[in-house]
């Protein structure tokens, strides 16, 4: 009775609690329960204060996220589209403020406290550090010893019969008996007797034979092992022995017994080992952390537990060039002199290395604790001097740890200031806010190409309506200033990737490629960006130009070519980034600029003693140079300008007073050197004048580089040509280059309907006994093609002679300013052309100083009027040169191709008539 009593109140009391918790959780009274509550209370009980940013979301900025797909940001709550995870609330409010990096966050007081924030100056000084090894005293192994059995027989003595017993060199070890040695001593003695008994012999063949047979008797004693003192008691005895006793070739401790007393040997039997201990190994074993504090030659101290106390040192003589397997060490080896035996291998050692740095500038030091590790690169979150409560990250690359401190190689800079405690929970609110961090560096890359963007400072009309109808292939459009600065990045890119290529396939080495980062790095740090006026987009060349710099500083000091090749694996997918952000080849920007008849003539003067500057540099005339830098200095400061309108007026005085800046070199300097260093930054002011009023007199102006100038950060220069002539190399290299824009000229004609879309240019006023001067150039260059065509590299030499002797008989003072500055560099290119013929050993190289010819011959024909009523046409076979294609000029309309000559006569087409006005 008593227990169903129990097990009934046991019941009731179930039910009861039953009751009392449905009717305490239901929702009677209780407010609407979203998703921003549930989140805000999970935020509250976390300390996360983004949970008063979903109580007033009508008064910050709060967007919605996953903490596990950042780039998830929606305006309301919800689950997250890729793994359903309930959305949490972040405050997009950065407080206002420029933003000066795309890693950045700016933290509240109170969140700086949470995360525990501290930040210290980066430092210059130099850091030691201690390196403890352990290791082992092994033996010498240059001085082991074998002592072998010189001939086979009975081991029947042992005078030294234990291991560990000290041996004089020569000192007796064992005697053997052997039946050979016996019979060779008999043939020695036999030797020796007749040859004194024909001492008195008439024959000297006799005696000679007998002297022969002697040394062949000596000689095979000495290959069984006898010495030549053992020969010279033999025969003194005159006697053969049946024993031979073993010596020792060196002195030192038998550290092992091969055989035993009686046993039999054979020839090359080992015997014993002799180790010479007067001099040990220190075999050290190494972490690859230790690796860059330990250097051969350096002198290492250790100690050993035999000995406490004193201490012993030796030199640094190998380090292992691989890592052992097992226990992922490195053995380094030391050289030690060990004259009193105290050192015994086998005994463990443990030694200290003190390694300082010093030599020059002190290097940049961060503690231990401030970088988020990824191998050689790392991020940092730095402390805004300005603004404290705003971070921001850099990738950065590290030196060798010295003891709580790391080494900076690149990317930081004196009195930055690094956080050193808190720096992976700002890393992780980073990246909660979708932006670049340790944990997700691609986040915040640009848009997608295709993006619509204007030309900063373009005008509006049809064209720039035309130009807003194609698709960019790159995500910002930027100033000019700024964009012309980056082709020669593609370029450089372009030659680091070659040459990975070869040094994996064993063309090139590693110190090559090494070479090539390094001048990618030197051009990348060489660009200025201040010419940028998009803030995103400034942001985005931030980001990219870090992570550049980084990849090629890493390549530049890549040890070998597989981690040269790895690098580049990283480095291609940043410079492809790059490439879908900002124009890698921008178009020139337009010739908006208004100018006087008056200007116009100025420039012309200034362009044609420009040009007549690089044809001196080309030909490395030092004189002619002077002269020239001169002449554009009195033409810049004469020029008329007053009349210019205000934008025109300010481009001219920003690009005039850089020019008679980079002047004063050219005209003071005292060798080749000093006036190239100064006509690069004239060509780059002209180049950025020009570019905004247009070329002179219509002229094509080409803009050429060269990346191999001033140390592989590349030289750039004015042509009106496209054959290369290089003013930074001159005759030593002087068509090293190549065509990196034109700058369009300032009045332009439209091509004909029907052609092929190619712009004719007007013919200049020339008069008539210039152009009578050309007409024989013009002919022998038509006849060159003829007998190209018909593959006759004799007949085709012939031709560019005549050229040659033609040349000087052209008058040129004649010209006026502006046919004179384009005949300059027109002659010179026709000069180098048939040179190149005449001097060519085959057709294939004939044809390729043909194909200058003939860039040049299209403006003889073209520009300055010869041979118009010749009824020439330019024509193109795009399979010529490797289909690079070739051009060149005929009569009439039938394809005679002087490229591929009989066997493809007929390849390519007509582009347009010449000569038409």
């Amino acid at each position: 009775m008593k227990r169903s009593t129990r097990i009934f109140g046991i019941i009731l009391l179930v039910l009861a609690v039953f009751i009392v918790g449905y009717l305490a959780g239901s929702p009677s009274r209780a407010p609407e329960h979203t998703a921003a509550g549930h989140n805000a209370t999970k935020d509250q009980a976390s300390g996360n204060e983004t949970a008063s940013a979903s109580d007033s979301g009508k008064k910050s900025n709060v967007v919605w996220t996953c903490s596990m797909h950042p780039q998830i940001r929606l305006p309301e709550p919800g689950q997250c589209p890729i793994c359903f995870m309930d959305l949490i609330p972040v405050t997009d409010d950065e407080g206002g403020g420029d933003e000066v990096s795309l890693r950045q966050i700016r933290l509240s007081p109170r969140a700086q406290a949470l995360a525990e924030v501290e930040v210290t100056p980066v430092a210059r000084r130099n850091v030691g550090l201690t390196t403890r090894l352990t290791g082992k005293v092994a033996y010498d192994e240059t001085r082991l010893n074998e002592i072998t059995s010189w001939v086979g027989g009975r081991l029947d003595t042992l005078y030294v019969d234990y291991t560990g017993q000290e041996v004089k060199r020569g000192e007796r070890l064992a005697s053997i008996y052997s039946p050979e040695l016996f019979s060779a001593q008999a043939e020695l003695i036999q030797a020796n007797d007749a040859l004194t008994r024909l001492a008195g012999s008439p024959s000297s063949l006799t005696k000679n034979t007998a002297q022969l047979t002697l040394d062949a008797a000596r000689k095979k004693l000495a290959l069984l092992g006898l010495s030549d003192a053992q020969i010279a008691a033999v025969l003194k005895r005159g006697k053969p022995s049946d024993h031979v006793v073993v010596t020792s070739t060196s002195s030192g401790v038998v550290i092992e017994r091969h055989v035993t007393e009686g046993a039999y040997v054979k020839t090359g039997s080992p015997l014993f080992t002799v180790a010479d201990l007067s001099h040990v190994w220190v075999v050290l074993e190494a972490y690859e952390s230790d690796l860059p504090w330990i250097q051969m030659d350096r002198t290492v101290r250790f100690t050993t537990e035999a000995h406490p106390g004193e201490t012993f040192e030796g030199n640094v003589v190998y380090i292992d060039p691989y890592v052992d397997k097992s226990t992922r060490t490195i053995r380094v080896r030391l050289d030690v002199d060990n004259e009193d035996g105290q050192l015994k291998p086998g005994m463990f050692v443990t030694a200290a290395q003190r390694s300082e740095t010093g030599g020059g500038e002190a290097p940049l030091v961060i503690p231990a604790s401030a970088p988020l590790l990824t191998g050689k690169r790392a991020v940092v979150y730095l402390q805004d001097p300005d603004d404290p409560a705003l971070y921001y990250g850099r990738e950065i690359v590290l030196g060798p740890r010295a003891g709580n401190v790391y080494i900076v190689r690149e990317g930081l800079s004196e009195g930055d200031l690094v956080v050193t405690s808190g720096a992976f929970k700002i890393d992780s609110a980073v990246q909660i806010k979708a932006r670049p961090s340790m944990m997700n560096p691609d986040t915040g890359a640009p848009a997608p190409a295709g993006h619509e963007h204007h030309t900063e400072g373009a005008p509006a009309g049809p064209a720039a309506e035309m130009a807003d109808m194609e698709m960019n292939t790159y995500a910002y459009d930027v100033p000019y200033d700024f964009a012309k600065q980056l082709p020669q990045l593609a370029q450089h890119f372009a030659v680091i990737e070659d040459g990975v290529y070869a040094a994996q396939q064993g063309a090139t080495g590693v110190t090559t490629v090494r070479g090539l980062y390094k001048q990618f790095y030197d051009a990348i740090c060489g660009i200025d960006p201040t010419a940028i006026t998009d803030k995103e987009a400034a942001l985005q060349w931030k980001e990219l130009s870090m992570l550049l710099r980084n990849d090629s500083y890493l390549g530049s000091e890549a040890e070998d070519i597989d981690e040269a090749a790895r690098i580049f694996k990283e480095f291609q997918g940043h410079f492809d980034t790059l490439s879908r952000t900002f124009p890698l080849q921008p178009k020139a920007q337009a010739a908006t600029l208004p100018t006087t008849p008056e200007f116009g003539e100025s420039l012309s003067r200034i362009l044609q003693s420009y040009l007549a500057l690089h044809a001196a540099l080309a030909n490395d005339d030092l004189d002619a140079a002077h002269a020239a830098a001169q002449e554009i200095q009195n033409q810049v400061n004469k020029a008329p300008a007053d009349n210019l309108s205000d934008d025109a007026a300010d481009v001219w005085q920003q690009s005039s007073e850089e020019m008679l800046d980079a002047l004063g070199p050219v005209v003071s300097g005292k060798d080749l050197d000093s006036v190239r260093n100064a006509f690069q930054p004239l060509s780059t002011a002209l180049s950025g004048l020009l570019t905004r009023f247009g070329g002179p007199n219509g002229a094509p102006i080409y803009e050429m580089f060269c990346s191999m100038a001033f140390g592989g950060k590349g030289g750039t220069w004015l042509q009106t040509q496209k054959d290369v002539l290089n003013p930074y190399y001159g005759q030593a290299m002087l068509g090293c280059g190549e065509v990196q824009r034109e700058i369009e000229p300032a009045e332009t004609t439209q091509a004909a309907p029907g052609t092929s879309g190619a712009k004719p240019s007007s013919i200049l006023d020339t008069p008539d006994s210039f152009r009578q001067a050309l007409a024989p150039i013009v002919s022998a260059y038509l006849s060159m093609q003829q007998e190209l065509a018909k593959d006759d590299l004799a007949a085709a030499k012939n031709q560019a002679k005549a050229i040659s002797l033609a040349l000087p008989m052209v008058d040129d003072s004649v010209l006026s300013e502006a046919p004179a500055a384009i005949w300059s560099d027109t002659r010179a290119a026709l000069e180098k052309g048939a040179a190149a013929v005449e001097s060519s050993p085959d057709l294939t190289a004939a044809r390729v100083g043909f194909r200058t010819l003939s860039q040049a011959m299209l403006t003889v024909v073209d520009r300055l009027g010869a041979g118009k009523q010749r009824g020439l046409y330019e024509a193109f076979c795009p399979m010529a040169f490797d289909d690079t294609g070739g051009t060149w000029v005929q009569e009439g309309e039938t394809i005679e191709n002087p490229y591929f000559g009989e066997s493809m006569l007929q390849c390519g087409e007509i582009k347009r008539p010449l000569g038409a006005q």
